[in-house]
């Protein structure tokens, strides 16, 4: 017999669904032409940039809108009048940012800059990289990443893995073959046999996290952690060629995968490559220090993108080529296929002239290690990404507007693809790693923002609720289905009321054995609900959402089970957003997991 520690006493009402969201002709879901000039839609300001105003999530989805407040109302009891207002404000420009922006993703102007990134990288050849947590260091903004394409990112804390042990009996490290980071990089290196993964390892200059883990270590160089972040990632990027290795001597059919070295500068948006082959020239005592560096490019030993940008050959190129500015905040799609059709144009199947230039610089450098061909290929492909996406934002002007930490929130997600409208920037935590490594991440994102905000280098002040949103996405809801038929499962899905969730006992000592099957009965009786009011759910679909509701849960119990958080999130310092996210980013479910509420929530009553 299954033991529930749940209490009901309430009934959720769901309001009707209308639609400020189209499914056009093409299959495209998108908004209403007429959705932004709707006399009757309510606005959100955004003090930031008070010239831009978003829809309210109330008109673009309003049965997420109502699991949204649903969650918000039950802290009414443990929150001042004000704080609660803020939160219910933020919570709902925030959500309304990422509602917006997946519901661009499947635009055919986004279709095209697939095809256009896989023609230029080559159909066998996948980039992937691991870069900081840092809210500046976002892959469109570092190089025009293409949200749902080949390849991919992970973040975490200064762009390690904590999977990479250090050996004690060596200089190596070795990486351990039970962690949820060897299991993932199996199924890439197992998707593609026969083929290329690019690896980037990104050891970005000024963060904050490695400079932490230096001084802790008793370090005196210059360079706020740099050296000691790339001496790591030539270690990491050695292991994974050896792992590389081991699979194939296995007879496994797997890709060949080819670490890559960078360091983004995020107070210029522009890369650093070569450092790594100065590792035993450089006094570790100093580091890469800014003056170091700038030797190394000025003699041709590395190359720094900034540099580039005032070559006068470059420059003539990327304005014939690029003329448009790029605003991924309020024009990402259209932005992100700008920059790619430039991109196209300058490459021009391998006979650009800043293509030429790069592969010209990269010879003088590489040659002497043997480094392969097609490898220097990536790597000048991969400059001229940042080259174009750079130039694009800001030109070679010195002021970048991302130098500076605008994080405001901590989302745990695999996919996120900012910067969003409304500058609500978050700390993007890899939900890719381990349970441990997660909340270790969170715990750091958490000091940053709270540190911000005693700066006031962000407008929210110390008393305002720190929000965290804990993601699921839900990848393929219906295999083969067409967009019109995976929207109208979505839009059946929200219509579930998931109240059930909002009883459960978080003090009740049977949560810590919740398994699967305890969770899936609870999601079971929700389903037969619904079933009951006439809702045809699809079985599969079903499925999958619950695998999300199993992920955010686990997560959620997790970090209340963690000193660090569960005061916090008790008595509502820090509020959870249990989020399911469709395969764009878009999220769909808000599940009301609410830790402070001891198995009983308010009546919500719809006006």
């Amino acid at each position: 017999m299954l033991y529930f520690p749940l209490q009901f006493n309430e009934k959720n009402l769901m309001p009707e669904r209308t639609g400020a969201i189209v499914i056009n002709n093409d299959g495209n879901v998108g908004l209403s032409p007429n959705a932004l000039k709707n006399p009757n839609m309510r606005a959100i300001k955004i003090p930031e940039e008070p010239e831009i105003e978003l829809p309210s999530i109330k008109d673009l989805d309003p049965l997420l809108a109502h699991q949204l407040e649903f969650t918000l109302s039950s802290y009414g009891d443990i929150l001042p009048a004000e704080q609660l207002d803020h939160l219910r404000t933020f919570s709902e420009r925030y959500v309304t940012s990422r509602h917006l922006r997946g519901a661009e993703l499947e635009t055919p102007e986004l279709q095209t800059a697939r095809e256009q990134k896989r023609a230029f990288h080559g159909e066998e050849n996948h980039f992937f990289m691991v870069t900081c947590i840092d809210g500046r260091n976002i892959p469109t903004i570092m190089f025009t990443f293409i949200p749902r394409s080949e390849g991919g990112f992970i973040r975490t804390q200064a762009g390690d893995l904590a999977a990479f042990k250090q050996q004690f009996n060596s200089d190596e490290v070795r990486l351990d073959k039970n962690s949820d980071f060897y299991t993932r990089l199996k199924e890439i290196l197992t998707k593609y046999p026969g083929e290329s993964i690019y690896y980037g390892l990104d050891s970005h200059v000024g963060c904050a996290a490695r400079g932490g883990m230096a001084d802790a270590g008793g370090s005196t160089a210059q360079d706020g952690g740099l050296y000691e972040d790339v001496a790591r990632k030539k270690k990491i990027a050695a292991e994974l060629q050896r792992i590389g290795e081991e699979l194939k001597s296995a007879g496994e059919p797997v890709a060949t995968i080819i670490p890559d070295l960078f360091s983004f500068d995020p107070h210029k948006g522009t890369i650093i490559m070569g450092l790594k082959r100065y590792i035993n020239d450089v006094d570790p005592e100093v580091g890469f220090s800014e003056e170091i560096r700038e030797q190394l490019a000025q003699d041709g030993k590395i190359i720094d993108t900034w540099i580039l940008l005032n070559d006068p050959i470059i420059v003539a190129e990327l304005e014939l080529h690029a003329p448009h500015r790029a605003d991924f905040r309020s024009d990402y799609s259209g932005s992100v296929a700008r920059n790619w059709q430039a991109l196209t144009d300058l490459y021009n199947e391998g006979n650009g002239a800043v293509y030429r230039i790069l592969k010209e610089k990269l010879h003088a450098i590489y040659d002497a290690d043997g480094t392969l061909e097609e490898v220097l290929d990536h790597k000048a492909k991969l400059l001229m990404k940042n080259l174009v996406t750079r130039w694009s934002i800001g030109r070679n002007e010195p002021e970048w507007e991302f130098d500076t930490h605008q994080e405001r929130v901590i989302a745990i997600t695999e996919r996120a693809y900012g910067p969003f409208i409304g500058n609500i920037d978050h700390f993007l935590v890899s939900s890719f790693e381990g349970d441990a490594e997660v909340l270790d991440n969170i715990q750091t994102a958490n000091g940053l923002i709270r540190r911000f905000r005693r700066d006031r280098s962000i407008p929210d002040s110390s008393s305002d609720v720190l929000l965290i949103d804990n993601q699921a996405v839900i990848k393929d809801l219906i295999p083969n289905a067409t967009p019109q038929e995976v929207e109208t499962e979505w839009i059946k899905l929200q219509s579930v009321s998931c109240s059930i969730f909002s009883h459960i006992d978080w003090d009740n000592s049977a949560i810590q054995h919740y398994e699967p099957q305890h969770l899936r009965q609870i999601w079971y009786t929700a389903l037969e609900r619904a079933r009951n009011e006439g809702f045809s759910i699809d079985s599969v679909a079903a499925n999958k959402v619950f695998n999300g509701i199993w992920e955010v849960f686990n997560r959620m119990r997790a970090m209340l089970g963690h000193s660090a958080f569960s005061d916090h999130l008790k008595r509502g310092k820090t509020v959870v957003l249990n989020s399911i996210m469709d395969q764009n980013g878009r999220p769909r479910i808000i599940v009301p997991l609410i830790p402070h509420t001891n198995g009983s929530h308010p009546t919500l009553v719809q006006s």
